[in-house]
């Protein structure tokens, strides 16, 4: 019973119908209740021992089952996603190839035209593919990640300061909320760079121009919290979840360029250095933040 049921009630609930049923038919006097015997409420209390035990023990393993079955269900979609990005790497990589021979040919324009686009299609295909087939690596602990000291402001400059003139370009600034001068951890400077690299670019590409971007860095008690707000150009009828999800986009009418990998590339690279990652949505407000823990020890 407790193997086919969850819990402990319909377990504990049988060994007291099996208590009664024994005392109704195997005992003294037969085809009558005696519930004040000691036999019948040492056997009552042995039984509810028993179905408690049970319980636990049946809930324990088929959760071990379903971990064993998820944590397998993740490892075959990793599996799956890096032979197929590793399969379309090798043509993508011979078309790239092809169109560059092809630039040296002489081509009317319309030809011309026809190459840059197929050059256009094809490399943000193959940046496609390997990001996928990076993030593959990164979630199933294939590519463990660096020991690094890092100044989590200087990291976050160096990244605002390589958007400079998209930022002017799309008439949006950056405006810093900074708790301290310095915030040192020990964690992967490249993946938190691509961390924030995502975060700041998925911001361009739905703020609302001529809005502010807010960079806020605060110390809490034993972690540093990073927090990214924008505010959005469009409606966003989605929930936190959801748009953290793989190849999913906030601008569901697809009017801006994107694969839909940028937030999960961030938690997944997040999670990858023992921080954590969330969304919030306040009405036009989307906020990324991405926490980290302090880490005093010496490399």
């Amino acid at each position: 019973v407790s193997w086919r049921t969850q819990g402990y009630l319909w377990g504990i609930a049988s060994s007291l119908i099996s208590v009664l049923a024994v005392n109704w038919a195997f005992t003294y006097p037969y085809w009558a209740f005696d519930l004040i015997s000691p036999e019948c409420i040492s056997s009552a209390v042995v039984m509810l021992i028993v179905s408690t035990m049970t319980g636990a023990l049946t809930t324990r393993l088929k959760q071990q089952e379903k971990l064993k079955a998820e944590a397998e269900k993740e490892r075959m979609r990793g599996n799956l996603l890096r032979a197929v990005s590793h399969d379309l790497r090798t043509p993508l990589t011979a078309i790239l190839g092809y169109s560059e021979l092809l630039q040296q040919e002489q081509l009317s324009e319309a030809g011309s035209g026809q190459l840059q686009n197929l050059q256009k299609k094809s490399g943000y295909m193959k940046e496609l593919v390997e990001s996928l087939f990076e993030l593959t690596k990164v979630s199933s602990g294939i590519l463990p990640g660096k020991q690094e000291r890092i100044d989590l402001i200087r990291l976050l400059e160096q990244t605002v300061g390589l958007f400079e003139d998209q930022l002017s370009a799309e008439n949006l600034q950056v405006r810093r909320h900074y708790d301290l001068e310095t915030a040192i951890v020990i964690t992967d400077g490249a993946r938190m760079h691509q961390v924030f690299a995502n975060l700041l670019g998925n911001a361009m590409k739905y703020a609302l121009r001529g809005t502010r971007i807010h960079l806020e860095l605060k110390e809490e008690a034993d972690s540093f919290r990073v927090r990214m707000v924008n505010t959005a150009s469009y409606e966003m009828d989605f929930a936190p979840d959801e748009i953290m999800q793989r190849f999913t986009r906030g601008d569901k009418a697809r009017s801006t360029t994107g694969s839909g990998l940028g937030l999960a590339i961030a938690q997944t690279y997040t999670a990858s250095v023992g921080g954590s990652f969330r969304v919030l949505i306040d009405g036009d407000q989307f906020a990324a933040i991405v926490t980290l823990p302090k880490n005093d020890r010496d490399l």
